[in-house]
């Protein structure tokens, strides 16, 4: 007979001494959770989580009556800041994200935040944290015993009875997360069905708790339906200094030049930027940079070359010779993604997409093995101390899906049948999840991309019952969502589609994320198709455009013969440094038609050098009416040359130059610490006056003997023999006021009004500069006769305005 005590059980009713315990937790977190191998498929190159961790951009997203809320979170550790409605802090965190965004990564760095228990940090509240696998969930459903499965050491003397009712008398101390919802089921549709991990998740067990679950996104809206308490947080990977903060990281101890010149490059091409922040994206990148110091811009090509850089690595590895022929390596992984690529296709086409296998559903057990020593499959044995099993995962998803989108594509080429019997199984409640399945179809083969696309896109344009009452260009939204789901893959396969849409007359479209650049490629290309009277696009500040994709949309707008309005609001072009020769001489060499645009509103919008591209475009508008370039921020002389091109524009109605700072940029002389501008184009004394004020400065109005001559000079210098001046007596006939309601008498300007009979809209002040024998400049009446200053417009007219410089 003997009496056995467990370590950690104190005397008394059930209480538990929580140390014991909390160090074990500490140890596991410390030894497993905060070591990761940098690269996935390399377990023994493994870091520091704290060396190489990068904070990764997150979002809470709220739904309000049909309207998406969002709000940006600092951190992971601002995540246990926030509250509810009613001030009670969240308890319930839907932690969402696509393959590949980090969201193992955040677990992990939670844990081991949580292991260095550091005082005044959010995590420091909670005796417990509870970390775990759900892919390792599947026969033990209890968390007593998934903790004793996956965290606790297999020979601990810890009493899981004593720590089982500690977690149920204190649930205000523990903090559990669940990582992968979406990898609990073998098929990737379902959760636990029975057992109290499944009634945390739905608050029915522990209340009280904290609780964090992971998943992909098609997993968020069942998990919401299940607890309806879970505050949605999206992980929307890197901003541009993680992205750079990662490179410096990935390549330490290497030349500083490596690093630098990768983030160069990605920060001049707005495509592989947007990829980039993907943390998984970024990896290849980096390792297809580190072998050939250049990338693709294409998605599917960076794949390509990271399975190249990968095999590669596998054959030096292992003695094999490594083919000097890129060809004899392509044929060799298409041999690989043959063998793999059924499987994985499968996979991805079952209901939630299945993601784990088991290592007899490739068939033969070598090209496992092979797949494993290349590094794209992993083999593992579960953790789990119950049983012992082999699981076959992808290293990562998105590979999972490139393996199965090239071996998709093949098919068109060897089985067309079958690969239309996959084609078939693509229909709306699933086409998003598949983005990038398909995006990898469409890289591998044109025939495949053209049969795919014409197939999407008729999937989410054809009617349903409920659209019946929709916006006119609704149609247009659903064959947009095409292109943005396919990576704008051979646009022209739309061309058919929009054929359809014969009553569309205006478009509003809203280009919101980080493939500004192809987007609007893609409109330039398709939309030629439509008979369109209206186009607006808004882009938004954060997401520059190049300037050759924001010229191409207005070039097919000049070029449409239905075109009448054109608004295109918050391009940022990118820097000069960045577009390739070529591209700027093409530009520059533009050859635009007249076309018969009556309003553009181009106001928002920043080209830097290219501004004379579009004035040029604007030149070709003979029957504009309406020109909107507020806050433009012009620069240098895009001033004059606005006023050269507004010279054509004899039908312009309305002009609005407002929030365009001047300063000194365009002025075309100095006097006396003040700068002077002419404007050439002939407009009446009112508009004159609106203009020099929307340049912060003010018409003509010389004060001294010096000012005139200098004046006149200058207007001789342009060829000007008359201009307006400030003054006019508009307000009472015959009481001439001139700037800030001078009386014309405190100013020693002659008056020679008495020689001009009064005429209808003769009311304004003007210079003439062909007698040089005045001192000052004539104050008189313009006649219909001369120069009309309120209606009329003569090509002979000038405005000369002034503004300090």
């Amino acid at each position: 007979m003997f009496i056995f005590k467990s370590q950690g059980y104190v005397e008394g009713a059930g209480h538990l001494n929580p140390g014991p315990y909390r160090d074990e937790f500490i140890k596991y977190y410390q030894d497993e959770m905060s070591v990761v191998p940098f690269l996935p498929w390399l377990r023994k190159e493994a870091s520091r989580i704290n060396d190489i961790y990068v904070k990764l951009k997150l979002q809470e997203k709220q739904y309000r009556a049909g309207r998406v809320v969002q709000r940006a979170i600092n951190s992971h550790e601002d995540m246990f800041k926030l509250e509810y409605k009613d001030g009670k802090p969240v308890r319930f965190i839907l932690l969402s994200g696509i393959a590949g965004s980090g969201k193992t990564t955040i677990v992990s760095k939670i844990a081991t935040d949580w292991a260095e228990q550091k005082p005044g940090s959010q995590l420091s509240k909670f005796t417990f944290l509870v970390a775990l696998s759900m892919r390792e969930l599947k026969s033990v459903r209890d968390l007593t015993e998934a903790i004793y499965d996956q965290i606790l050491a297999e020979d601990t003397k810890l009493n899981r009875w004593s720590l089982k009712y500690y977690l149920r008398s204190h649930p205000d101390e523990v903090l559990i997360v669940l990582d992968g919802a979406d990898e609990y089921d073998e098929k990737g549709s379902n959760l636990p069905s029975e057992g109290n991990i499944i009634k945390i998740i739905t608050n029915d067990v522990l209340r009280g708790c904290t609780v964090i679950v992971t998943t992909r996104p098609y997993m968020v809206d069942k998990l919401c339906e299940l607890n309806p308490s879970f505050v949605h947080i999206e992980t929307r990977g890197f901003s541009d200094g993680g992205v750079q903060e990662y490179i410096q990281k990935f390549f330490k101890g290497e030349d500083s030049k490596v690093s630098v010149g990768l983030f160069v490059y990605l920060k001049a091409s707005e495509t592989l930027l947007s990829l980039a922040r993907t943390p998984i994206m970024l990896l290849l990148m980096c390792l297809v940079w580190s072998d050939e110091q250049k990338l693709p811009e294409i998605l599917t090509e960076l794949f390509e070359e990271a399975l190249l850089y990968i095999f590669k690595r596998y054959c030096k590895k292992f003695g094999f010779p490594i083919p000097d022929d890129k060809e004899i390596l392509e044929k060799k992984l298409m041999d690989l993604y043959k063998t793999l690529g059924k499987v994985a296709l499968d996979g991805l086409m079952l209901p939630g997409q299945k993601l784990v296998f088991e290592a007899g559903d490739f068939g033969k057990s070598e090209a496992v093995d092979k797949a494993c020593k290349i590094g794209l499959l992993s083999k593992e044995k579960i953790r789990s101390k119950l049983r012992a099993v082999e699981r076959v995962t992808f290293f990562h998803t998105t590979f999972q899906e490139a393996i199965a989108g090239f071996y998709w594509a093949s098919l068109v080429e060897s089985d067309n049948e079958l690969f239309e019997s996959y084609l078939s199984k693509v229909v709306k409640s699933n086409a998003l999840g598949m983005e990038y399945l398909m995006r990898f179809c469409c890289g591998g083969n044109v025939r495949a991309a053209r049969s795919l696309l014409h197939h999407v896109a008729d999937t989410f344009s054809s009617k349903t019952e409920s659209s019946d009452r929709v916006n006119s260009d609704e149609p247009f939204r659903r064959l947009w969502k095409v292109v943005r789901l396919l990576g704008n893959a051979f646009p022209e396969c739309l061309t058919d589609q929009l054929k359809r849409l014969e009553n569309l007359r205006v478009l509003k479209l809203d280009i919101r994320d980080g493939l500004c650049s192809e987007y609007l490629n893609t409109f330039a290309k398709v939309l030629p198709s439509l008979n369109l009277p209206v186009l607006e696009v808004s882009i938004s500040e954060r997401s520059p455009v190049k300037p050759e994709a924001f010229l191409s949309v207005v070039r097919w707008a000049c070029a449409s013969p239905s075109m009448n309005e054109l608004k295109f609001h918050g391009c940022i072009c990118l820097p000069h440094s960045n577009v390739e020769p070529h591209t700027m001489d093409a530009l520059q060499t533009l050859q635009p038609t007249k076309n018969s645009i009556r309003k553009l509103n181009v106001s928002g919008t920043s080209l830097g050098p290219y501004m004379t591209v579009l004035l040029r475009l604007i030149e070709q508008m003979p029957f504009l009416r309406r020109l909107y370039m507020e806050d433009m921020s012009f620069e240098g002389t895009d001033w004059t040359d606005l006023a050269g091109v507004l010279q054509g524009c004899q039908l312009l109605e309305e002009l609005n130059l407002s929030q365009n700072a001047v300063g000194c940029m365009g002025l075309q002389a100095t006097f006396q610490g003040t700068g002077y501008y002419v404007h050439s184009v002939p407009v009446a004394w009112a508009q004159a006056k609106e203009f020099c004020q929307k340049m912060g400065g003010n018409l003509l109005m010389p004060k001294s003997s010096e000012e005139n001559a200098f004046a006149n000079s200058l207007l001789q210098e342009h060829g000007a023999s008359t201009a307006w001046f400030d003054c006019s007596d508009r307000m009472e006939e015959g009481k001439w006021l001139c700037s800030d309601e001078t009386p014309y008498r405190d100013i020693p300007y002659h008056n020679e009004a008495s020689e001009y009979r009064e005429s209808q809209d003769a009311d304004c002040g003007l210079i003439e500069t062909a007698d040089p024998a005045n001192s000052m400049p004539t104050l008189h009446h313009a006649t219909r006769k001369q120069l009309p200053c309120a209606r009329e417009k003569r090509r002979y007219s000038k405005a000369a305005s002034s503004c300090t410089a």
